[in-house]
């Protein structure tokens, strides 16, 4: 009876259950985090102030898995896909601050481990609410989904995240409260701080600058899956000028770094198959080379084939057959 309220909203039904002793004391046993878990994915705050105002604990006994998800391990990859989640993840998704900030005041710990850390999520969510909230609560800057399992399938830190919403002024508060600016990046299609920036298409050059200036590894390996180096995300979003500050030399980008070991594509790929004519012919400037391999050959030129970019293929083809 207790869930059906919840997951309808019915706040008065609730008030009334909760004056029933078996339900009072459902509550506040074990299933109580889940049911406060269900009212704030489900929107209904008041309900979950209430439950909190009850006394349910806001922290799980163990994980707790959202509706519908699911907790498994890959021993392929060697990664942890994890997809539950506590109150404090459920709020911070769904940019609740006024649920965040009653969370804190009943004492959730900050720090639980999800797909995500609370506060990242805030961060990629752009909840600065309750971004503010959770650091001024002592939340871990460089935390992210590490566990003895292996690495979280979508594991990114909160300047990652800042980083790809291109949000310098965050980046610098995250840094300035110690913030790793070379966490590497996550498993699936995730970047390091660098490597999002430059991979926004929205570019902000000053983040760039900054994060450069303030010893991001401009060669940091790409992720497993999905990943790239900060040239090739350059080079894939067509940014000119940004291609070519990274090749300076003291920048130092390494114009054949190594592809992500799956669905990845070498800086020279990625400006084929996109069509960026001026980029191809400044990487093969560069000293780009085509990727190891029986067809590495002739991968960029069948990258460019496919989306018909034609003058493209031409000058590959002049460039390596």
């Amino acid at each position: 009876m207790l869930e059906i309220a919840i997951r309808s909203g019915d706040d008065l039904g609730l008030q009334v259950l909760l004056g029933a002793g078996a339900s009072r004391r459902k509550a506040l046993g074990p299933s109580g985090t889940r049911l406060l878990q269900l009212a704030i994915e489900r929107g209904h705050t008041r309900i979950a102030e209430r439950l909190l105002g009850e006394g349910v604990d806001p922290n799980p006994a163990e994980r707790l898995l959202g509706e519908g998800g699911n907790l498994s391990v890959s021993a392929s990859f060697g990664f942890v896909d994890i997809r539950w989640e506590t109150p404090l993840h459920a709020a911070t998704g769904l940019c609740n601050a006024s649920i965040v900030g009653s969370l804190l005041k009943a004492g959730v710990e900050v720090d639980r481990l999800a797909p995500r850390t609370a506060l990242a999520a805030a961060v990629a969510n752009g909840d600065l609410e309750s971004t503010s909230l959770l650091l001024e609560a002592g939340a871990d800057v460089n935390m992210t989904q590490i566990t003895d399992e292996g690495i979280g399938r979508n594991s990114r830190t909160p300047i990652q995240a800042a980083a790809n919403r291109g949000d310098l002024d965050l980046v610098k508060e995250l840094h300035a409260r110690g913030a790793d600016l070379n966490a590497p990046a996550g498993h699936s299609f995730e970047r390091t701080a660098l490597q999002a920036a430059c991979a926004s298409e929205v570019l902000n050059m000053e983040l760039v600058r900054y994060l450069l200036g303030n010893g991001a590894d401009v060669n940091a390996t790409a992720g497993p899956v999905g990943g790239l180096t900060a040239l090739q995300g350059a080079a894939i979003c067509g940014h000119t000028r940004l291609v070519l500050l990274l090749l300076k030399d003291d920048i130092g980008a390494d114009v054949n770094g190594k592809p992500a070991i799956h669905k990845g594509r070498t800086a020279l790929e990625g400006a084929a198959e996109h069509g960026r004519l001026d980029l191809v012919q400044i990487l093969l400037n560069a000293g780009a080379k085509p990727r190891e391999g029986d067809d590495g050959y002739y991968r960029a030129i069948q990258f460019a084939e496919k989306e018909a970019h034609w003058v493209v293929v031409r000058l590959l083809r002049q460039a390596f057959v």
